[in-house]
Parts: structure tokens; sequence; C-alpha cells
């Protein structure tokens, strides 16, 4: 039969191994709270290339067959916000009518990664899609898919996503990872003014369609601010733009105006 001092020593091992025990687990909740809030929110990481992009295309013609003659053109890439951080992009080929292609970017908030859908025009089939996540401004999304009869891992990157304009590239591996070759390089520069396409700056080319508006202002004494897309008008200067409009439109339709 147990003394005294025996049971009391029973109860207090028990109550030491049960605060260990609970340290332990606090320890682990705590590190798995930790880590959940260090987990980066990546929803918005593709929100820098919404709009138009001039692009420059290769891809290698003859992938895994030892050849290296690549096939270059030239098109345009564009990027549609769709709801919060998901993005559609299309492709399109100089000379083309319509998009060869397009790209669907959504963002499971859950899991902090991106799925990457890729279809073409020719069979309009959604491939399975390239799952990743941005690290240190690269982008690395995986997919495992078939090619000729034997499955294959694919692999896209985007990266210089903030230091200069975002380049992309495309590489297929037969041997789980270890080596990649390379298929596809996308080179990404922002329409410009050179290009001739119209800009939220109001300027297309050299020539500014805000030009004449902007002088009509100036006439009434107007301060033009420097983004010149605004102007301001008080006082007379207000009179003087009503008057303006009232004329504007007893002269409608009236030659001699």
């Amino acid at each position: 039969m147990l003394s005294l001092r025996h049971v009391w020593a029973y109860v207090l091992l028990s109550i030491l191994i049960f605060e260990v025990h609970a340290d332990s687990v606090a320890a682990q909740t705590s590190a798995g709270t930790t880590n959940a809030t260090a987990e980066r929110d990546g929803q918005h990481d593709f929100d820098p290339f919404a709009g138009a992009w001039k692009a420059h295309t290769k891809y290698l013609a003859h992938p895994f067959a030892g050849s290296d003659t690549w096939i270059e053109f030239d098109g345009t890439e564009t990027f549609q916000k769709l709801w919060d951080g998901a993005m559609l992009e299309l492709s399109e080929r100089a000379g083309a009518k319509g998009p060869l292609g397009l790209m669907l970017y959504t963002y499971n908030p859950q899991s902090h990664q991106w799925w990457v859908y890729f279809a073409n025009r020719k069979d309009g089939k959604l491939g399975p899609p390239n799952v990743g996540e941005f690290r240190n401004g690269r982008g690395e999304f995986f997919a495992q898919d078939t090619v000729n009869g034997k499955l294959m891992l694919n692999r896209y990157v985007w990266s210089q996503i903030a230091s200069s304009p975002p380049h992309y590239e495309e590489s297929w591996s037969s041997d789980g990872g270890r080596t990649w070759e390379l298929v596809r390089i996308v080179d990404l520069a922002r329409v410009s003014e050179d290009t001739g396409n119209a800009h939220p700056t109001g300027k297309v080319g050299s020539s500014d369609w805000n030009e004449p508006a902007l002088k009509m202002y100036a006439s009434l004494g107007a301060g033009i601010l420097n983004n010149r897309g605004c102007v301001v008008l008080d006082g007379d200067h207000l009179d003087k733009l009503a008057k303006l409009s009232l004329r504007h439109d007893a002269c409608t339709g009236v030659e001699e105006c």
C-alpha cells in the first residue's frame, strides 16, 4: 500500500508533467500563429501589369531536339483586371486577327498561391493550371502536363517586375525538374508615346489633342496645372466662360458664327 508521501510525490509529478506539456502546446501554437501572420499576401502581385504592353516573343522551334532555332515576332499583351487581384491576359501577334491566346491569373488567399490557366485560339481548351507564388520579385508557377504522350513538368517565370519592364520565360523538364529546357521568352515594354497610341496624358505621338482646349482656357485667363490635364478658373474668368458658352449655343447651326 502506498504511503502518503508516495501519493504526494505522484501528484506533484503529474502536475509537473501537465505544465511541461501545456508550455509545449502553447509554444507550438505561438509559432504557428507567427508563421500564419508572416504569410505574404500576394493578391495584388499582378496589378502593375494592368494595361497594354508591346511584346517581343521568341520560342524554340524544336524543343528537346537539340535545336537552337528560335522564331521571333512582335505583338501586344493586354492585361485586364477582373475581381480583386485576378487578371486576364490577351496575346496578339502583329498582323493577326484577334487574340492568339489568353492567360487567366486567379489568386487563392488561403494558400497564398496563384493559379495560372492558359488557352489558345486553336482548340480553346484550358490546360492544367500552373500554381506558384512570387518571392523577392520573381514568380514561379509549376504544372504537370503531357507532351507527345510523355508526362513532363512545365514552369512559368515572371521576373523584373519592379526594377524594369517584365520578363517572362516558359520551360519544360523531362527529368522531374533537375534540368529545364527554355522554350519561350517574352519581353514587355509599356506602350509609350512613340507608338502613336492614345494615352491618359492626352498625347498621341508628338501632338497633343488637349492643345486647342488649353489655348482657349488660357485666353480666358485660366491657370494651367503642371500635368496639363486640369485648368483653374475663378471670378471674372468663369463669367467669360459662361458668356462664351451662351454665344456658342446661340450660334449653333448658323454659318456666320
